[in-house]
């Protein structure tokens, strides 16, 4: 890719490349459901949106496979899921699970198995594996599905205000739409449609993950080429602090709390999303792919309004570009057995090689598979980060996470909380931020 020469963007470079990865997987699935002795294998994950699709997806395969059974189990909530892996590991340890990081992978590698002569591996970019590598350069995680974000926002309520959505791919453009329908709700014409319409949008700052692991990503793409490159550097430039300000103050002020910003650090994902967005009491809010089973759970009719416009920064520099990254890699426990072990790889092989399988990912799951030619579900979200892929609209996606372990979340999500609470200064966002990355680099 133009943009990164080390994109972490698992997708497969040709349509040959999946016919090969669909040989190599319907062979393997075939080998191992001649019989055998009964094997029990466990998928735990925190893929909460997910969990029904991947449900689906084991008794798909058990069908076929008779001498095999999945148990599947989600970790959600406010569940820490990296402490959850640690006290499974010592107690119940799982077959299979997931993870996100460079410093996720590293904290259990001595645990996981080798999958560098899967089929799977040689088909893809090798830039889709930066994540899954561990220091010894052999690869350990399986890349899920590919995700990105930018704005989800309510189409229909943007057209009614007689905004075109398409003026929007540029950050000038999205402001100018922004303020249009702004204007539109402060004067009460949009009140007769739509009658809980009351922001623009809304920002869950009480989430530390919105506001550091998701707002950072474009930041520290001014700063690292490569998620390697982030998680072996021992300080942070953050060079684009500023322009991190701006996004801040522009998002804040497009809510029904910008003038009384310190309500922000009441707002949770839920009141956002699901009690906000969904309920079209906001237009828009800062968020991705993985939304899209819960937007069709909660109103399939709502999937029909549901677009994404890129995540433009303040500075201009990301206009018409979307957040694309690997979302979570599959790791197989290699203390649990050879027979256990060979069952995982062959339904992890399956899942993604065969059609029964893809089709259960992408149909229920709503991932865009990160083998083959890119593939989504239908729908406008999953379409606009396929064309930005093919037309080279990226940002790297997984830079804040292999930042030292919470110090986005923890430590910059926590210190911009303050400074919407008016409690600290932007510079003593950025200086904490500085300062805490070298400090826990050093441990």
């Amino acid at each position: 890719m133009q943009l990164k020469k080390v994109m972490a963007l698992c997708l497969c470079m040709t349509m040959a490349a999946g016919t090969l990865l669909t040989g190599c997987g319907e062979k393997n699935s075939a080998d191992s459901s001649k019989g055998g002795e009964q094997v029990t294998i466990s998928m735990m994950h925190h893929k909460i949106e997910a969990e029904s699709g991947l449900k689906k997806l084991a008794e798909a395969y058990e069908k076929s496979h008779p001498n095999v059974k999945i148990e599947i189990e989600a970790i959600g909530g406010s569940a820490d899921y990296n402490s959850v892996v640690k006290a499974k590991m010592a107690s119940d340890p799982p077959t299979i699970w997931n993870y996100s990081s460079l410093g996720d992978l590293e904290t259990v590698q001595s645990q996981v198995e080798d999958l560098s002569d899967q089929p799977w591996v040689k088909e893809c970019n090798p830039s889709c594996l930066e994540s899954a590598k561990g220091p010894d350069g052999k690869i350990y995680g399986m890349p899920m599905l590919i995700e990105g974000y930018g704005y989800l926002i309510n189409r229909a309520i943007f057209e009614d205000a007689g905004v075109d959505v398409d003026s929007m791919w540029t950050f000038e453009g999205q402001k100018a739409g922004f303020d249009k329908l702004k204007s539109k709700i402060e004067s009460g014409e949009m009140k007769a449609k739509y009658p809980q319409l009351t922001a623009v949008m809304e920002l869950p700052a009480k989430e530390g993950w919105v506001l550091g692991d998701h707002m950072l990503q474009a930041i520290l793409d001014k700063d690292f080429k490569s998620s390697r490159e982030a998680y072996q550097a021992k300080t942070v430039p953050l060079s684009g602090a500023d322009v991190y300000k701006k996004l801040v103050d522009f998002q804040a002020s497009y809510t029904s709390n910008a003038k009384s910003l310190p309500n922000l650090n009441a707002i949770d994902y839920k009141a956002s999303f699901d009690s906000g967005f969904l309920l079209e009491k906001v237009a828009c809010v800062q968020q991705g792919s993985w939304t899209l089973p819960t937007i069709k759970e909660q109103d399939e009719k709502m999937l029909d309004k549901v677009d994404m416009i890129p995540y433009n920064l303040p500075d201009g520099s990301t206009d018409g570009k979307y957040v694309v990254f690997p979302g979570q890699f599959w790791i197989i426990n290699k203390d649990v057995g050879e027979k256990k072990i060979a069952a995982a790889k062959d339904f992890l092989n399956w899942a993604y090689s065969s059609d029964e399988g893809k089709k259960v990912l992408v149909d229920e799951c709503k991932f865009i598979l990160p083998f083959g030619e890119a593939k989504g579900e239908d729908n406008k979200v999953n379409q606009r980060l396929i064309d930005a892929y093919k037309n080279k609209k990226t940002i790297q996606g997984d830079l804040s996470l292999a930042g030292p372990s919470t110090w986005s979340k923890d430590v910059v999500g926590a210190a911009v909380q303050k400074y919407i609470a008016g409690a600290i200064t932007w510079d003593q966002v950025i200086k904490e931020a500085k300062d805490k990355w070298a400090e826990m680099r050093k441990k």
